[in-house]
């Protein structure tokens, strides 16, 4: 990865290892993720190697980042990290980072029960 991302993301490893030390680092394609368990939290993709406009930080499905409202982020446009972003992208982190097993899966099956009461009025399909 050639800079500026390469400093994005050697800063965002930085914030990443001191937040949630235990994400663990990996490469996939030689861009940067960090994985709890064997599953990947947080990623960032390289705006550079993409061939993009701009790189991004993106959190998985395994992130828990869920918010009451049932709307939340999964991903961000990056060009820089500044004082402010990187506090942002902390409180981020170390929110995703909280995912456990248990957790995931409790947050799975509620989620299938929810997707699959059938409206009122309607009769569910067999």
């Amino acid at each position: 990865m050639s800079d500026p991302d390469r400093s994005l993301a050697e800063r965002l490893g930085a914030i990443v290892g001191e937040v949630a030390p235990d994400l663990v680092p990996k490469l996939y394609y030689g861009q940067p993720r960090w994985a709890k368990a064997g599953k990947v939290v947080v990623f960032f993709r390289s705006g550079i190697d993409d061939k993009a406009r701009y790189s991004t930080l993106g959190f998985s499905g395994m992130a828990a980042l869920d918010d009451e409202s049932g709307l939340w982020p999964t991903s961000y446009a990056v060009t820089e990290i500044t004082d402010a972003s990187a506090v942002l992208i902390a409180e981020w982190v170390a929110r995703a980072a909280r995912w456990s097993l248990a957790s995931a899966s409790a947050s799975a099956s509620a989620a299938a029960q929810q997707r699959y009461e059938p409206a009122r009025g309607v009769i569910p399909r067999p």
